[in-house]
């Protein structure tokens, strides 16, 4: 009896143990999509700070957790210079992409002939609602993949990782040197005939006010479609799940076809900046790759041995 109730209470430790894990990865994860927001750099960075701190309480003091906490602060940093990309006083870029869309495509932008043949003005249909949120995953995406790498996967984690932050950066560099208006900004200049923000559409359908607020949550930069880190960071999830077993490969490869039309028809990006942030993507997956032994000096533990 006495080994009965026992062996019940650890379970229920071990169980309540389990939960308050989870519920500690959960504040790590909301750190991360929140430092993309508008708030002042010192509310960000206590964030950031609070999720980490109790991280290292339920017990990750060893190599995983300081990569983790690398990741978490370099995300950080990014996130608070990607929201003066658009302060430089540069001018934005609209026509180099638009001549080199129109000379790969025989005279023809994509985003154009997809909303011309699919989309009708004020009508939201399921293409419509999936590629908004296909969109808008990308905010939540791969920093659930890296946890759940980091979790799981540590010894793949460290190259995630570090292509993840290379390819930001990069991305970041070039927003800042070149700042370039996606679509839908190109038409409203005058540079492009007028193209829907679907986006918008979608959100403004149900509540005028959805929009903007999202806007200012994300911090979103409007000129800095090239390259696209949406596309960009999506392929680093394709590259990661190809790593998997044949159904994590084949819902990987799925969830890039379905980013990529969703960018190009939503009027978010050109398909020259698609293939430019494949390109990002995929040079920094190599470098990382090659300096992961540098990265992760030796192999990490899983958090499931400590639950």
């Amino acid at each position: 009896m006495r080994g009965s109730r026992a062996a019940h209470v650890q379970r229920l430790a071990q169980a309540c143990r389990a939960i308050l894990l989870y519920g500690v990865l959960l504040a790590n994860l909301l750190a991360l999509v929140f430092v993309r927001s508008t708030a002042p750099p010192h509310l960000l960075a206590g964030a950031v700070a609070v999720s980490l701190a109790l991280l290292y309480v339920v017990g990750r003091r060893d190599a995983a957790f300081r990569v983790w906490a690398v990741y978490m602060l370099a995300f950080l940093l990014f996130a608070h210079l990607r929201g003066l990309t658009d302060e430089t006083g540069i001018p934005a870029r609209f026509d180099y992409v638009v001549n080199l869309e129109q000379t790969l495509f025989a005279g023809t932008t994509p985003t154009l002939w997809l909303q011309e043949r699919l989309y009708a003005v004020g009508e939201i249909g399921p293409a419509e609602i999936a590629s908004v949120a296909v969109y808008t995953s990308y905010f939540l995406v791969p920093h659930l993949v890296a946890l759940a790498l980091w979790w799981r996967r540590p010894e793949l984690f460290g190259r995630f990782a570090a292509a993840l932050l290379g390819t930001a950066y990069l991305g970041l560099a070039v927003s800042f040197a070149a700042p370039t208006a996606p679509p839908w900004l190109a038409g409203q200049a005058g540079h492009l005939p007028f193209v829907s923000r679907v986006v918008q559409d979608v959100t403004n359908g149900v509540d005028p006010s959805i929009y903007e607020r999202g806007y200012e949550i994300v911090g979103a930069n409007p000129v800095s479609a090239m390259p696209s880190l949406h596309m960009a960071m999506t392929v680093l999830v394709l590259f990661a799940a190809w790593r998997g077993r044949l159904p994590v490969r084949v819902a990987g490869l799925l969830y890039a076809l379905a980013m990529g039309f969703a960018l190009v028809y939503a009027g978010e990006h050109y398909a020259v900046d698609l293939v430019a942030g494949g390109a990002v993507a995929a040079l920094a997956w190599r470098v990382a790759g090659a300096g992961d032994r540098v990265w992760l000096r030796r192999p990490l533990r899983t958090l499931a041995r400590r639950v």
